[in-house]
């Protein structure tokens, strides 16, 4: 079970990438209203994408500093529903 979780590490890695990526070329990245950056949910996203290629990194692996951040992955999911992003902020 262990094995198939760090193959899959890869794929979720990408999948996310993909995803950082395609708000911010339709967003814009920080310098427009209402661009990518300008959102505080998106601060997370963000950060759970570097912190998930850093990882990525064979130097990095060890960090387990950066592996604290990819257990957002599950928060950041449950943020694209407007009932549970003011659940979260509120428990926050």
């Amino acid at each position: 079970m262990n094995r198939f979780v760090n193959k899959s590490e890869i794929y979720f890695v990408i999948a996310f990438g993909i995803e950082c990526v395609s708000k911010i070329i339709g967003m814009g990245f920080i310098i427009d209203k209402g661009s990518y950056l300008r959102d505080p949910w998106n601060w997370l996203d963000f950060m759970v994408v570097i912190s998930s290629l850093l990882t990525e990194i064979p130097a990095m692996k060890s960090f387990s500093g950066m592996r604290t951040f990819r257990l957002m992955r599950p928060l950041r999911s449950l943020t694209t529903m407007p009932s549970m992003k003011i659940l979260i902020s509120t428990l926050l």
